[in-house]
């Protein structure tokens, strides 16, 4: 997209970047975010604030609205496409699947999972991690000690999801609770998922069921006679 924009001489470009575990890359940084964006709508101008993803998950819009709000700066957000949802479409992981999983729960694991958070764990569900890479062993001993998963429990990292430079790594949450160091652990940034639907996932990409799917053949269309 910002290729698509026009020449720093009619569009101004501001880096606002950010990298997870920089103390100076979080709150500060989006202080002074939040002032750019009402001081150049204050200015009269046109502002667009790119995010990658949906921005109303774990996107700090909330943070931007209240600002502009505050100043009475009209906006509007337009929808996004999570990076759940991507990643589950990049590698075709079915997050929900009859007879496998109703649902899906979206948290962040960028400070590990609170009690109410293991809480909404539990077998017949998938459970999604974003900003999870770097605590993902401390994750899995939480989910083995408190929630129903069991040991045997698949996961798979999602990395650069959608891009040439994609990267899965497949583990079981036994696994990871009782490695010294996981390749999961340096895939950032990585979207992991966790439950049945990524056996079931992992069983549809071994050689054998590869090999029993059907070739479907598209007709061509006939020609003008």
């Amino acid at each position: 997209l910002l290729e698509e924009c026009l020449p720093n001489v009619l569009c101004q470009k501001f880096y606002m970047g950010k990298r997870g575990g920089l103390a100076s890359s979080t709150l500060p940084q989006q202080t002074s975010l939040n002032a750019l964006l009402v001081d150049l709508c204050q200015q009269g101008k046109h502002v667009v604030r790119l995010k990658a993803g949906d921005a109303s998950i774990f996107g700090r819009v909330a943070d931007e609205l209240t600002a502009l709000r505050a100043a009475r700066c009209r906006c509007v957000v337009l929808p996004g496409v999570c990076s759940v949802s991507s990643a589950a479409a990049a590698i075709q992981l079915l997050i929900t699947a009859r007879d496998v999983s109703d649902g899906v729960t979206i948290l962040s694991g960028h400070r590990g999972l609170s009690a109410e958070q293991l809480a909404c764990v539990y077998p017949g569900t998938t459970l999604a991690l974003l900003m999870a890479t770097k605590n993902i062993r401390a994750i899995a001993r939480e989910l083995l000690a408190h929630s129903r998963l069991s040991s045997s429990c698949m996961v798979v990292a999602v990395q650069w999801a959608g891009r040439a430079e994609m990267q899965l790594a497949y583990a079981t949450l036994s696994e990871l609770s009782t490695a010294a160091h996981h390749r999961i652990e340096s895939m950032s940034p990585a979207v992991i998922f966790i439950g049945a639907a990524v056996r079931l996932h992992h069983l549809a990409q071994s050689p054998s069921a590869t090999a029993s799917l059907p070739t479907m053949t598209i007709p061509s269309a006939p020609s003008p006679e």
